[in-house]
């Protein structure tokens, strides 16, 4: 009797341990239900529980529809997948995971099943752009039931839970929709289109630093009524950036290519945004009043309200130096300064050709002054002085001046006249004294110096003229430049940099005056101009990497009118007279590199 007391309080006292080892879980980690989707639906309808504390497998999970245990598709800790079972009537959904149930708090109602259903559109045909989107629809009468929509693959189209299809690329895809366990399947061709044509106002713009300009679809041809909006974009927007209206702004030198695109068709502007150009000139304000103007990209400044034009610039630095004439003085311009004289009030008539400064700072500048009714040709160094490269027995000119790398031989290019006859002579000077003649009937209008040699550009006998001076030990190589054998054409302008001697001026061509750009390598073949056939003169070149800069300008004789101009690389750049003006010439160019 003892015995059997003892084993069944054992028995008990294992049995209270039991208890205490499985206790009620904490109410943390209970399942939970939130919602469910759809709220209706027949036998195989899917639906999407959102809950908490889910099982992350679909096998960890038991779903039930009522009674009625349903399959689980998909299951995350948050959300299951599952299918209406068939058996399943209208009541509560429940879940259970690790032995612990959740049940919704709403009914699911079972719909009537839907045998078939059909849809507006068995076949499409799209676009593959969003904009040529399509809706479909079920026409069978579904009641309350939910339609499930699905793309067979969704890199060619996607549909909506609204049945919205969006075709992204070509290809055929098939959108079905399901309800309950009935489908309906519609084929969705989308192929190459729909625009046929798309032009730009512009293939190419030259633009300046800073510029704005604005590209135009002329003419957009497609199979539908609306297409796609425009959209914009640039290659290299650190050259130049456009705008969703397709204002282009340039940014910094260089190119840019800006693309228009349309649905399937795109066009293309090439930018090239050029560094800053300067060109010295005159303009006519009206009855002859022809004042000294900068250009800067095409845009005028009057350097003076004195009658007199402007006549070379150079850069060095941030500064601009220009110089010329104003009544009849000869006139630097500094920057924005007024201007200064460069001569004494005594002497009657003045005019600066040509300025150049070197790396050290030193401002030079050449022309000629009138001293007892003759033309001496002058050097003026700014801070410095003035001094005489011609004696005064005969006119005599300074037009251009170039100097040594290290300033050390400064270059000057004109003629001195013979007393007697009166004839010119091409003359080239080294510092204030003579280094090279060029013989009678000749005149250096340009000089330019490459290494230890001064290029001296000019005509002789009315025939364009090169001579190349090398200061080592003074001696002279003359190249005739005379094209069609005719027996006028000059050069106004030499440049030489590291890859060639280049040079401009004019060429008669059967009684013509054309404006022309030489390459020293190709001599016999000049680059020709002209606009028109009216007179054309080149009177300035500058070479910056591999573009070629002339200034010039074109002269109609019916109407005694000269428009400036600036080409680059053959091709018109800039008409430079400023609104209103009917006379401008352009006679110096620079560029800063």
């Amino acid at each position: 009797m003892f015995k059997s007391a003892f084993i069944i309080a054992l028995c008990l006292l294992v049995y209270a341990c039991g208890k205490d080892d499985d206790p009620e879980p904490e109410p943390g980690t209970l399942p939970t239900i939130t919602s469910f989707s759809p709220a209706t639906g027949p036998v195989g309808t899917q639906v999407t529980i959102t809950g908490t504390n889910f099982g992350t497998t679909a096998a960890s999970n038991v779903v039930k529809f009522g009674t009625v245990t349903a399959t689980v598709s998909t299951a995350s800790a948050t959300s299951l997948v599952t299918t209406v079972p068939v058996g399943a009537t209208t009541g509560k959904i429940s879940v259970v995971t690790d032995k612990k149930t959740a049940t919704s708090l709403t009914d699911f109602t079972l719909a009537p099943a839907i045998a078939a259903i059909t849809l507006d559109n068995t076949t499409l045909s799209l676009y593959p752009y969003p904009t040529y989107k399509a809706t479909l629809k079920v026409t069978t009468a579904i009641g309350n039931n939910t339609i499930l929509w699905k793309s067979s693959d969704e890199t060619l189209a996607t549909v909506s839970a609204d049945g919205v299809v969006t075709p992204l690329a070509i290809g055929a895809v098939t959108i079905t929709a399901t309800v309950g366990t009935a489908t309906a399947n519609c084929v969705v061709t989308i192929k190459d289109g729909p625009v046929t044509k798309l032009e730009l106002d512009n293939t190419t713009l030259e633009l300046f630093k800073d510029d704005v300009a604005k590209l135009t679809i002329t003419t957009l041809e497609a199979e539908v009524a609306e297409t796609s909006p425009v959209v914009w974009s640039s290659d290299n927007e650190a050259v130049a950036t456009v705008d969703d209206q397709g204002k282009i702004t340039a940014i910094a030198l260089g190119e840019a290519i800006i693309t228009a695109t349309v649905d399937n068709k795109t066009a293309t502007c090439t930018v090239t945004v050029n560094p800053d150009v300067y060109v010295a000139g005159g303009e006519d304000h009206g009855q002859g009043n022809v004042l000294p103007t900068l250009w800067k990209n095409g845009v005028a400044k009057t350097l003076s309200n004195t009658y007199g034009e402007a006549r070379s610039v150079f850069l060095k630095g941030e500064n601009v130096y220009v110089v010329g004439n104003t009544k009849n003085k000869a006139t630097l311009w500094v920057n924005d300064d007024a201007g200064i004289s460069l001569s004494d009030d005594a002497v009657i008539e003045s005019v600066a050709h040509s300025v150049y400064v070197t790396d050290a700072g030193v401002v030079y500048a050449v022309g000629y002054e009138e001293i007892e009714s003759k033309k001496v040709a002058k050097i003026w160094i700014l801070g410095t002085g003035a001094f005489n490269l011609s004696n005064g027995a005969a006119d005599a000119e300074a037009y251009s001046v170039s100097a040594m790398p290290n300033g050390e031989s400064v270059y000057i290019a004109g003629y001195i006249s013979d007393p007697n006859t009166l004839l010119r002579t091409g003359t080239l000077w080294e510092n204030d004294q003579v280094a090279a003649q060029f013989g009678e009937n000749s005149v250096a209008y340009s000089v330019s110096v490459k290494d230890d040699k001064a290029y001296v550009a000019g005509s002789k006998d009315n025939n364009a003229r090169l001579w190349r001076y090398q200061n080592q030990n003074g001696t002279v190589a003359s190249y005739s430049l005379n094209i069609n054998n005719n027996n006028t054409n000059f050069i106004n302008s030499v440049f030489a940099n590291e890859d060639a001697i280049y040079l401009a001026g004019l060429d008669l061509v059967n009684n013509k005056a054309k404006a022309v750009v030489w390459k020293r390598s190709d001599t016999t073949t000049p680059t020709v101009l002209n606009t028109s056939d009216f007179y054309h003169e080149a009177k300035s070149v500058y070479v910056s990497g591999e573009d070629v800069y002339v200034c010039g300008y074109e002269f109609i004789n019916q109407q005694n009118k000269y428009n400036a101009k600036l080409w680059k690389n053959g091709e018109l750049l800039l008409d430079l007279n400023s609104e209103g003006i009917t006379n401008a010439r352009a006679l110096s160019v620079f560029v800063k590199e």
